[in-house]
């Protein structure tokens, strides 16, 4: 590999001895040529990390990081990277490490790939612009994704802040994670360990799978039936009586360890049905869920930037979202703890 890489590139220069003006030259160039050997890779048909990972090394024996690159060039060298992703669907890995390999924190722009934005690197943040259409948008990420395209399957299974103004089939959070729904959901959630969700939307009228983790919904109707598996589940403003369920009605299938907090009433699993939790555990947990409430309500200013990402960047930088995410996991946890 090494051998390929200096027959294309010329001599390598030793560690802490790169010159980054060589690179300004023509990134462009260079990143394409990096991308035609890493082909040679992909198509090879490994596992997605292991070609992620070729793509990465390649780019830094390429000398990339070291570029000089604006937030205007980044965006035309991904444009390019989007014309291979016509004829070869991974080369949005490609893009993807090319990302977390550039020295930049922001890209902003209109996005058409297959799968874009996966494994994002902390502190970096992708904003994919109206007409963008990505399958699968930050897979394993860690950074923060914004979508105002329309998005297949978005996922932030490391941890990340994932929102979407738009468009979305899917979303899978698998190791914490938080995801705000803004726009059109039309397919299922699935999340896993730590996982927040927070609907803002009007929207959303699938069939939704929480197996762990904390669900807000500001909905004041619902019209589908949320199957809840261990979550935390809170509709602070459902205006939909009586709670109980019946074949009419769309009450959530609560199962083992879930809790359904539908505006002042609660319900957990029972043997048989859901069942109301009584007078004292409901004011215990309703003291929480005004907590929760509280917090998950810091999330309504993201409100602002539908219309527009101007401003989006500075505002999330300003804020520890990891450590709000936190935070309503907890008061997720004690939650449960009121009902033991």
């Amino acid at each position: 590999m090494m051998q390929a890489l200096t027959g294309r590139y010329g001599e390598m220069l030793p560690t802490g001895e790169r010159q980054a003006h060589e690179v300004r030259v023509d990134l462009a160039r260079t990143v394409m040529s990096a991308y035609d050997l890493w082909k040679q890779v992909a198509e090879q048909g490994q596992l997605t990390k292991f070609v992620y990972d070729e793509a990465v090394s390649i780019l830094n024996a390429s000398g990339v990081p070291d570029a000089h690159v604006s937030q205007e060039s980044a965006v035309e060298i991904i444009s390019l990277l989007q014309e291979k992703d016509r004829s070869f669907d991974l080369a949005g890995l490609f893009a993807s490490a090319l990302v977390n390999v550039l020295p930049i924190s922001v890209l902003e722009a209109k996005l058409v790939f297959h799968i874009f934005g996966y494994r994002l690197a902390q502190g970096k943040t992708i904003i994919a612009l109206p007409e963008s259409a990505i399958s699968t948008f930050g897979l394993e990420s860690v950074g923060n994704i914004f979508s105002y395209g329309d998005v297949r399957m978005i996922g932030s299974s490391q941890g990340g802040l994932a929102v979407s103004y738009n468009s979305i089939s899917e979303a899978e959070l698998f190791q914490g994670g938080t995801f705000l729904n803004f726009g059109k959901y039309t397919g299922r959630i699935i999340f896993g360990i730590n996982g927040v969700f927070v609907n803002l939307s009007k929207e959303m009228s699938s069939f939704c799978y929480f197996p762990d983790g904390v669900v807000v919904d500001y909905r004041k109707k619902a019209y589908d039936c949320p199957t809840l598996q261990g979550c935390v589940f809170f509709m602070p403003n459902r205006m939909e009586k009586p709670w109980l369920p019946n074949e009419n009605s769309l009450f959530p299938i609560i199962g083992h360890r879930a809790i359904a907090i539908l505006n002042d009433d609660v319900f957990y699993h029972g043997t048989c049905e859901p069942v109301q939790a009584n007078d004292a555990v409901q004011q215990r947990i309703l003291a929480l869920s005004g907590k929760l409430k509280q917090l998950a309500d810091n999330y309504l200013l993201f409100e602002r930037f539908r219309a527009s990402p101007v401003g989006l960047t500075d505002y999330v930088n300003g804020r520890d979202w990891k450590g709000l995410e936190k935070q309503i996991f907890e008061t997720g946890r004690q939650i449960h703890e009121a009902v033991r």
